[in-house]
Formats: C-alpha cells, structure tokens, sequence
C-alpha cells in the first residue's frame, strides 16, 4: 500500500490485531514508539489507538437494527393511508392537522382522534 493510499477500517483493524501483542508486552517509552508507528501506518490519533488497544476485543459488534414500536394501530394507517391519497397525496406535515380538522375521517375508529393525533409523518408510505 502506498503512502498515499488510506486504509479502510478492515484493514486497519486486521493491522492493530497484528500489533497487538507487541502492544500489550512492550511498556514506557517503546509503547510511545509503537503509538507513533501505529499512528502513521494507520493515520489514527494516539488516543484512538490507545483507547483499540485497550479494548479486550477488536473485533467489530454486528449492528443491531433497532424497530420504533407503533403507537397506533393499523386501522389508523390505513385512514390516514386513504385520506392521503384522497387529498391528492398532502405533505407530511400538513397530513396530521388536516386528519384534527375534519374528524369525520376519524368516525369509523375507537378513541380515533387521539390515536390519528399520535400519527406521525412517519406513517404515509
């Protein structure tokens, strides 16, 4: 790899996995050494490497895909689906003062205002 090429994150992880031991055995001045070395091969700051290598893994977490529980129910995105369809597909804003104003959209469900107010305009698909 060239001086001018950067590495990626794989590719620096797989190098601080080699570095590793020499890291944890060498103490003083040569971690101050390694610390340099690291941060020019790598191009990270000193304090990002010594944060990795005191991690007592560097493998990398799988992300955990994180789901926003829905405060209505389906009978309410489906209201809120047609009417805004039937105003010709209204921004999102403007959707939810809309569905306050005309509560005759709302008739057909339980506890329908309150539930429409709680949709946001994260609902339209």
């Amino acid at each position: 790899m060239s001086k001018n090429e950067k590495m990626n994150v794989n590719e620096r992880r797989k190098y601080l996995k080699l570095v590793m031991p020499r890291y944890v055995q060498t103490r003083g001045r040569g971690r101050g050494q390694l610390l340099t070395e690291m941060g020019e091969v790598t191009g990270l700051h000193r304090k990002s490497l010594i944060r990795l290598m005191n991690l007592p893994s560097l493998e990398r977490k799988p992300s955990k895909m994180r789901l926003k529980a829905r405060r209505y129910g389906v009978a309410v995105a489906d209201v809120v689906r047609i009417v805004w369809e039937s105003l010709d597909y209204i921004c999102a804003e403007r959707l939810p003062l809309t569905l306050l104003h005309r509560p005759s959209f709302c008739n057909s469900l339980p506890s329908g205002q309150r539930q429409v107010s709680l949709a946001s305009s994260y609902c339209i698909p």
